[in-house]
């Protein structure tokens, strides 16, 4: 990690932009199925949920 660090990488998963995380946060309220949302964005179902639980 160390080595990447120093040629210029930072490591890790992307973070998620906010307008994704509104457009999950509507399909949910829609009655949309989490595991439907991920799907379709790419992400995991833990992360669906993560993001419905950070608006609380």
């Amino acid at each position: 990690m160390e080595a990447a660090r120093k040629r210029g990488r930072i490591g890790g998963r992307p973070a998620i932009d906010e307008k994704t995380k509104k457009h999950v946060r509507a399909l949910f309220d829609a009655e949309e199925s989490a595991t439907n949302i991920a799907k379709e964005y790419g992400i995991g179902r833990a992360t669906v949920y993560k993001i419905i639980n950070e608006q609380k």
